[in-house]
């Protein structure tokens, strides 16, 4: 794949600034990192520049996470698929976590070390790049009620899996045998994945399900891997 940039943060939310213990730590770690006081232009901030991953700590002045969260994960967005860890009172932990795999990745208390920050930053990031391209994909899969054949169509692709449109739903975890068509040739990826976690529908415009691969076929994985560095418009 095509070498990326340096990773940016986007560090935002009540109470920060550039003197920020966790700022020095991120940094230290060999992440670029903008710190962005909350003000009422962030959610602007975040649909017309591109960052690899965010850092909120609630609360949110004046304003309720859903609106920054629909902002980063807006169809047009340029942060749609970066990395987003929140910081929040531990009082509202629950409330928050049931955003995870909605729009927000991971969930600490406020009171985190930054050594954990960190680490939750590591984690969300490493989820591979990701393009925008649309490819039929065919799917057979065990389901209770039998065998289960299905076609989608890919809303992206990275090394790690693959975002699908459809209007299918199935239980997360759920294993399926794919055959992806490469453009340009009659050669397919085969392999197995597993489904990760369903679109909000509301949020990202896209109805369908992530899926990571779990077994592929090392035939096609380097004409895979010259479609993924093809340019396009990246993801995130």
């Amino acid at each position: 794949m095509a070498e990326r940039a340096q990773t940016s943060i986007l560090l935002t939310g009540a109470g920060v600034t550039n003197d920020d213990e966790l700022l020095s730590v991120v940094r230290a770690a060999g992440f670029n990192v903008r710190v962005e006081p909350w003000h009422s232009e962030v959610p602007a901030l975040v649909e017309s520049q591109a960052f690899d991953a965010i850092i909120v700590q609630l609360p949110l002045p004046g304003v309720g996470l859903g609106v920054l969260l629909s902002s980063i994960r807006a169809r047009e967005a340029r942060c749609r698929q970066a990395g987003l860890v929140i910081l929040t009172p531990e009082n509202d932990i629950g409330a928050v976590e049931k955003l995870v795999g909605r729009g927000v990745n991971r969930v600490l208390p406020n009171t985190a070390t930054p050594e954990e920050v960190l680490e939750a930053l590591k984690a969300v990031h490493s989820v591979a790049h990701r393009v925008s391209v649309r490819l039929p994909v065919q799917l057979e899969m065990t389901l209770p009620a039998g065998e289960s054949q299905a076609f989608c169509q890919t809303e992206n692709l990275s090394e790690s899996g693959m975002l699908l449109r459809g209007f299918q739903h199935y239980p997360l975890g759920t294993q399926f045998s794919f055959r992806l068509q490469l453009p340009g040739t009659d050669r397919c990826l085969k392999g197995v994945a597993e489904v990760a976690r369903t679109t909000d529908v509301g949020r990202e415009n896209v109805e369908g399900f992530g899926a990571r691969f779990v077994e592929v076929e090392e035939s096609e994985w380097s004409e895979f891997e010259r479609v993924l560095s093809k340019p396009r418009d990246p993801v995130n």
